[in-house]
């Protein structure tokens, strides 16, 4: 399960259709597409697997889905990884860095 680390503070701004991500425990901001910016958006609400968030997504842009849509899902969610966005998890009710759950 992919979420947003509950020790994770993001600031967001949103302007026309560019969204901006500050990530407070990095200093780092990321200007993010609409469908990174609805999944970044999601995983800081709860858990999901990389099949329930393609789901979610397909509902919400269903004009961007297509055969390659769930690969597109994927690679967004290692770039997320990367940037430290997210956590891959394999308990989401496991304790966060704090040791709180």
């Amino acid at each position: 399960m992919w979420r947003v680390p509950r020790a994770s503070t993001l600031h967001w701004r949103v302007w026309d259709s560019e969204v901006i991500v500050y990530h407070e425990q990095s200093g780092d901001t990321h200007r993010l597409n609409a469908v990174g910016a609805a999944a970044l958006k999601l995983l800081a609400t709860r858990a999901l697997t990389e099949p329930e968030l393609v789901s979610h997504l397909s509902l919400e842009f269903p004009t961007a889905r297509d055969e390659g849509f769930g690969r597109t899902i994927h690679d967004l969610l290692l770039t997320l990884n990367d940037l430290g966005l997210i956590d891959l998890v394999h308990d989401a009710a496991e304790p966060d860095s704090s040791g709180t759950r």
